[in-house]
């Protein structure tokens, strides 16, 4: 269903809560219809391996959604030069607020 070439059926898949599967959430996350990358977002957690794909690839919408979230720093830095104002901005933000809290704990 992630592979038909029918955009509806793909958007159905992008639905399931099942998607753990590495190669399924690499063809969502790679997915030509921004529709059906969000709904795969807004119904599974990501992989590290699709999120990579996500950030990686056309959909600015998408990208943003990740920037929202509560990635791992690497996958957030691989984000700091998106051509994306806002995703930028809320990346360098969570970034800059880890470093704080870090530096507060530390003493660093």
């Amino acid at each position: 269903m992630a592979i038909d070439p029918e955009p509806t059926s793909r958007y159905l898949a992008a639905q399931s809560r099942w998607n753990w599967d590495v190669r399924v959430q690499a063809v969502l996350a790679t997915d030509p219809d921004q529709a059906v990358v969000m709904t795969f977002l807004n119904n599974v957690d990501p992989g590290v391996e699709a999120c990579e794909l996500i950030i990686g690839g056309p959909h600015v919408t998408a990208r943003r959604e990740l920037a929202r979230r509560n990635l791992r720093t690497e996958l957030l830095a691989l984000m700091v030069k998106d051509t994306d104002d806002s995703v930028r901005t809320m990346v360098q933000a969570t970034l800059d607020r880890r470093r704080n809290n870090r530096e507060l704990v530390t003493g660093k």
